[in-house]
């Protein structure tokens, strides 16, 4: 069984989640990730809120995406990784 595990820059590892979705939910949902998040915007130095950078429709584009996409836009704040589970047959 494949989960993603969710990690922060300056905690580690805080959550696991069954998928992409619900890794970026669970962001959302746990106060991790919000319209508010300060974020580099692409060909600029300067940061500002996501929803200046993605719209106001940032969730849903954030789910659009694949979690390569992901890790590359939030690299040093929030990482996704794919994580196989052992499971005895």
């Amino acid at each position: 069984m494949q989960v993603v595990t969710v990690a922060e820059e300056n905690h580690g590892q805080i959550g696991i989640a069954s998928t992409y979705e619900n890794a970026v939910h669970f962001l959302v949902n746990t106060d991790w990730l919000s319209e508010l998040t300060e974020v580099y915007r692409n060909g600029f130095d300067d940061t500002c809120p996501i929803v200046e950078d993605l719209g106001t429709e940032w969730l849903a584009e954030l789910l659009s995406w694949s979690m390569e996409k992901f890790n590359e836009y939030f690299d040093g704040c929030f990482y996704l990784e794919s994580e196989e589970v052992y499971e005895v047959a």
